[in-house]
């Protein structure tokens, strides 16, 4: 079941090293929409990681990449905790 994954992704993320925040939050990204697609059936990550690098060629800002980011992982994924 996705909660078991959840799960397993999430207990791996903990033994990596809390790296720049970027990479923390493309790892909470993943996470976050594992498992998860779009109603046209493409992986939800696509999404997140499309917005990000959007925002990227607007703004060098790591803040507001982070935003992008993370921007569905709250309301899109119940387990997440932020």
């Amino acid at each position: 079941p996705k909660h078991a994954r959840y799960e397993a992704t999430r207990r791996h993320l903990e033994t990596l090293p809390a790296a720049e925040p970027l990479s923390a939050a493309t790892r909470w990204m993943l996470a976050a929409h594992l498992g998860t697609s779009r109603p046209d059936g493409a992986p939800y990550v696509e999404h997140t990681s499309s917005v990000a690098a959007r925002i990227a060629t607007l703004t060098g800002d790591p803040e507001v990449i982070v935003a992008a980011l993370l921007h569905d992982a709250v309301e899109d994924s119940p387990e997440i905790i932020v």
